[in-house]
């Protein structure tokens, strides 16, 4: 009888230490700006690298070596498509960043006629999403490579007018203290569907499972509680990721609001697919001619 309760203690022990084994920490690849604001509360603890622009992804999803990684969302549909690419979009967090500013007081799209547009990434989405709005208007676009390199030139108003996105807005707004520029919201335009830019995709061959799902959980409780209290988030993302501190608490407070981070994951392919259509039947080098398949998709293992 003995011999068989400790053979029972030793079976129960083991269970409950497994049961409580540390989910091993997904490697994750993320870029500056704002999707390292909205993944901030997500990543505390958690071992990851930070890059600045997109060079650096191409690479990383044809390797294949990242449980995660955090990229424009054209960017993994394309490299899935054409198969270079294995990783599945689990989420798409960022939405609908994309602004026009004016040193001009304008209130419509049809006042940049004759302008000076400086904007960033011509062949990707802001550059596409641009053309798209303005149409047949006649306007003179001159385009750099991030977005961060719109900030100089507009401040220094040698360009009318700029497509960007936040948290630079609010850069702008806080070294100008009367704040006197326009700003145009391109996702309120009907040409354009809801406009997906940043999205997690998962690495479908990783060996830590656990440690993927436990940070998607954790992405959704970010994205939430950044959306619920803006200044307290905004305070504990600088307090966890020193490369927040030089944009501070009030700019990406400020910024928030028109972040438009928004965790989405159930019934992705629905509400993704008007916008990666609207892409195929712009430019058709962007993702390809055909939308991705169904297999894309992340699910529960």
């Amino acid at each position: 009888m003995k011999r068989l309760l400790l053979i029972f203690t030793i079976l129960f022990s083991t269970l409950l230490l497994s049961s409580c084994k540390k989910i091993e920490d997904p490697s994750i690849l993320l870029p500056a700006g704002s999707p390292l604001i909205g993944m901030a509360e997500a990543l505390d603890g958690i071992e990851h690298e930070i890059v600045v622009g997109a060079d650096s992804f191409p690479a990383a999803f044809v390797k294949g070596e990242r449980d995660i990684i955090i990229a424009p969302a054209v960017l993994g549909v394309k490299l899935y498509n054409e198969g270079k690419s294995k990783y599945q979009l689990a989420s798409v967090f960022g939405w609908n960043n994309l602004y026009i500013i004016s040193n001009d007081n304008i209130t419509s799209l049809s006042e940049l006629s004759g302008k000076q547009i400086i904007a960033f990434s011509e062949f990707a989405t802001p550059g596409i999403v641009l053309r798209t709005v303005l149409g047949n208007l006649e306007a003179n676009i001159s385009y750099v490579g991030s977005v961060s390199d719109v900030v100089a030139p507009f401040m220094q108003k040698t360009y009318d007018a700029a497509l960007i996105s936040e948290p630079f807005i609010s850069v702008i707004k806080s070294k100008r203290a009367n704040h006197n520029f326009s700003i145009l919201d391109l996702s309120e335009e009907e040409k354009v569907p809801p406009i997906a830019q940043v999205g997690i995709f998962v690495n479908p061959d990783s060996n830590n499972k656990a440690g993927i799902d436990n940070f998607l959980s954790k992405a959704k409780l970010s994205i939430e509680s950044l959306n619920k209290d803006p200044k307290a988030y905004s305070k504990k993302a600088v307090s966890l990721q020193p490369r927040l501190k030089d944009l501070g608490e009030e700019v990406i407070a400020s910024a928030i609001p028109n972040l438009n981070l928004d965790y989405v994951s159930l019934d992705l392919k629905t509400k993704l697919e008007p916008f990666l259509q609207f892409l195929i039947n712009n430019n058709k080098q962007l993702i390809g001619d055909k939308l991705p398949e169904v297999a894309f998709y992340y699910s529960k293992w």
